[in-house]
């Protein structure tokens, strides 16, 4: 896996907020709407704006565009530019496209032993299928299954891997109490959340859900906030929990691994990625108990 080049300038924390305006809403200094991380929200905030506008993108270029490009114009509208981000517990200025290889790197590291002992890789919350299609490419061989709650995201999903019967992406529900994708995927299965978790701020319904089909997942990844890891003791921590407790995301995913007896975690790590100094990922990887 590649570490985090010497040429990106480390970012100091007094200079945040030369970087991001939410060190002055964390601290009330600027107004700021909190949401509710409700189904109204996620189809208001993917379902309308973010992959609609990936839909149109598509669209408009005759579907000529795929979904690495497709992923590279979501995340900046200038992949070039620098921006703060979170590499292994450090603050530092990168492009979105390092950010993106990094991420895939993460991935790949975590994941290449379950994937090689799995049929199908299923990810929930998938969005267009953008973080299969790039794992697909390095793995070749699986099923790769994708659930998203929005319209618009399976629908670009559909025409973008119409041609490639071995990734789909379908409709799904974080909050239903079966999960038809799971249902339908060949064993064994690897189940993966990648910033989909975050949308669902109390994680306990999603685990009993998951809990259904232990029989068939052989492993399972997260890489996702998290609140339970963060470091109270420090600035950064405390204003971390803090931003991810005003914009509703999850708070307890990493504390409930731990707690259920059911699961045994294999692997946990704090901080290992994040788009902005706040909203820093932590991950997991675990399986059901025997």
């Amino acid at each position: 896996m590649a570490s985090a080049p010497q040429s990106f300038a480390p970012i100091d924390l007094n200079d945040l907020p030369r970087w991001s305006t939410w060190s002055a809403r964390l601290l009330g200094l600027e107004t700021f709407e909190q949401p509710v991380r409700t189904q109204s929200k996620i189809d208001e905030e993917y379902g309308r704006v973010k992959w609609q506008a990936c839909l149109d993108a598509w669209r408009t270029s005759g579907g000529k565009l795929d979904a690495d490009q497709l992923r590279a114009s979501y995340y900046a509208s200038d992949p070039s530019a620098l921006r703060p981000a979170v590499y292994h517990g450090k603050l530092l200025a990168a492009p979105a496209s390092q950010i993106m290889a990094w991420y895939d790197d993460l991935l790949a590291e975590w994941m290449t032993a379950a994937i090689g002992r799995a049929t199908t890789i299923v990810e929930l919350g998938a969005g267009f299928g953008h973080i299969l299609w790039a794992l697909r490419r390095r793995f070749p061989g699986k099923q790769w299954r994708g659930g998203e709650y929005t319209a618009s995201a399976v629908e670009l999903a559909a025409g973008l891997y119409a041609t490639h019967p071995d990734i789909s992406v379908e409709r799904f529900d974080f909050y239903d109490s079966r999960y038809a994708v799971l249902e339908r995927a060949a064993a064994p299965v690897v189940v993966l959340t990648s910033q989909a978790l975050e949308q669902i701020p109390d994680a306990r319904g999603t685990l009993d859900t998951l809990a259904k089909y232990r029989d068939k997942i052989i492993a399972g990844f997260h890489i996702e906030p998290a609140y339970d890891l963060q470091d109270t003791s420090t600035l950064l921590g405390q204003m971390r929990r803090r931003y991810l407790e005003i914009n509703d995301y999850n708070r307890n995913l990493f504390g409930e691994l731990r707690r259920r007896p059911e699961i045994r975690v294999l692997r946990m790590e704090q901080d290992v990625i994040g788009w902005n100094p706040f909203n820093s990922l932590g991950m997991a990887h675990w399986e059901f108990a025997a």
